[in-house]
This record gives structure tokens, sequence and C-alpha cells, in this order.
């Protein structure tokens, strides 16, 4: 379907995530970035659910334009600063919709003509958040020290390992699960069950033992964060066992399905 919309519309603008935020569906970047140069298209993708967690080569893998967050799987917070990429053979032929005075070509002659950086700095558009900047590298630093790779590698290992467990333990108890398989598969796993939310709440607030925190997203998904650089194979067992309590005790009927804005 991607496929001929992307043929039936040459000369467009196609915007992506590059991991489905819901199901963690993967893209096949490689094919779509070739066949959307194929047909004139500019692809944008987005790497919120992705950068920090998948071993990516924007370079290699023929990225024209992507923008992202560093606050998830890079460490950095809420507040932490997002980013752009423009490929070296894109960056001259755009303009920034919004001029400001860190995005000239020579901010410190103070000239009265705007004249555009060439450069990505032309995204540059004013101060920067100081403080959120402070602590980004500390934040990017554990990733480097850990090595993109070998946390992509642990995350296949980890989201294997729950799936079979799962399988075991879960599937019998009206759980499906709602990702791809593990060759088309992000950072994250989606599960269902018709009381969802209400497990959500035997989570975040147990009568007894660990407390788990997943996300909720209607109407009926659980999303588990795989974050391989200090989630581990133990603690994913132990969330699966938390979950067959919830359903088997029928905690989940101390909750009821009142929602707040966050879920």
């Amino acid at each position: 379907m991607l496929k001929n919309t992307i043929q039936n519309n040459p000369n467009s603008i196609i915007s992506l995530s590059l991991v489905s935020y819901k199901s963690s569906y993967f893209y096949p970047h490689r094919a779509l970035n070739e066949l959307c140069e194929k047909n004139n298209c500019e692809l944008v993708w987005d790497l919120s659910h992705a950068a920090g967690a998948l071993n990516l080569n924007l370079k290699k893998d023929n990225f024209s334009f992507a923008v992202g967050c560093t606050y998830k799987f890079l460490n950095g917070g809420p507040g932490s600063p997002a980013f752009i990429f423009v490929s070296k053979e894109k960056i001259k032929s755009i303009n920034s919709s919004i001029r400001g005075w860190f995005g000239h070509s020579k901010p410190f002659d103070f000239s009265l003509k705007y004249e555009q950086s060439n450069s990505i700095e032309k995204f540059r558009s004013g101060t920067p958040h100081i403080l959120s900047l402070s602590t980004l590298p500390s934040s990017l630093s554990i990733t480097n020290e850990a090595s993109i790779k070998k946390i992509d590698a642990k995350r296949i290992l980890m989201i294997k390992y729950f799936s079979e467990i799962f399988d075991n333990l879960l599937v019998n108890r009206g759980f499906n699960y709602e990702s791809p398989n593990i060759n088309e598969i992000g950072s994250h796993i989606s599960i269902s069950h018709n009381e969802s939310w209400r497990i959500c709440k035997s989570l975040i607030n147990p009568k007894s033992g660990n407390k788990f925190i997943l996300d909720y997203r209607p109407d009926r998904f659980l999303r588990i964060a795989i974050t391989p650089l200090y989630s581990s194979f133990q603690e994913l067992f132990l969330l699966v066992e938390r979950l067959v309590y919830i359903v088997d005790s029928k905690e989940y009927n101390l909750h009821n399905n009142s929602k707040d804005i966050v879920t």
C-alpha cells in the first residue's frame, strides 16, 4: 500500500515514523529511501522511537531528512533537545522557514539583510536551552560507551526472550501479541488485553509486589519499553510473572476505568 502511494504520487513530501509508536513496526527504510529517490519524493523520517535503540547509519542508508528527540532512548529526559538531520546533498537546496540570528551565515556581522547559512546551522533559529543542553553530553556518553551496536544486539535478544515467555504464560490468559516479528520491530513491544487499562493501573499501583510502569494506548494496548542499557532479562520475567498474577487473581477489579490525561 505504501509502495503504491509513493509510486502514484511522485514529487511528494512524505513523513513517516521509522518505528510506529503503537505497534513498534520498524519500516524498511533502505527500500523506502530508494523508492522515494526513484519517484522524486522527499521522505522525512521521525526517529523519536528509534534513535538510541536501533543501529542506524543515516548516511550509509541514504537518509535525506530526519528529525528526532533525545528524551527517550538517548536518556535526555523531559525537555531534552530535539535534533534535525539533512544530508549534505540536500542541505543547500532547502531553506529554513524560521529565520533566526543563529541561522545567519555571519551572525556577528549584524547586517540588516538576512543571509542564511549554507550548512545545517541554518536551522538554528535562536538561543538554545542551555540547561537542557548542559546535561545532554552525559546522557549521550552512556550510549556511546555501551555502543549502539551492542545495545541493538541486546534489544533483539530481549524481544526474543519476552516473546517466548509471552507464548508460554500469557497467550492462554487473554493477552495478544500486537507487534510484528523480530525482523520488523523496534525497541518496544505492544500487547493487548480486554482489561488493559485496569491491568496497567494494577502494575503502576500494585496491591503488593513490584511496581512496573507501562504505557496504555487506546483502546486496549500496553506498550513495554525494551531499554537494553538499564533493563534486564530478569525484569522482563518479573513483569510477565506480575501480569499472570494480576489476571489470575483479578486484581484489576480493584481499579475503575477512569483515565487521567496522561496514560
